[in-house]
């Protein structure tokens, strides 16, 4: 089963692929985890920014495909 590259949770039948470059575009425009990103830092005692910038600097050096659920992927093509 399909996990959601955004939020963790199953990807479900309603999933959608972004390749490397469609997913780049929308986290310059502004997308970003929500809270799951920050409670994930918050255990390795990160700030909300730190885990922020971390992860924009791992989606700008990733070249895979990013698989997201439907409602996370409702939310990414507000920033496509």
């Amino acid at each position: 089963m399909a996990i959601c590259d955004l939020c963790n949770d199953s990807a479900g039948g309603n999933s959608k692929r972004y390749s490397c470059a469609q997913f780049r575009s929308a986290v310059r425009a502004g997308l970003r985890p929500g809270n799951t990103m920050s409670a994930m830092g918050a255990v390795f005692g990160l700030s909300t920014e730190e885990s922020s910038t971390g992860w924009i600097q791992q989606v700008m050096s990733d070249s895979s495909d990013w698989v997201l659920c439907g409602t996370c992927a409702q939310k990414a093509d507000r920033y496509v």
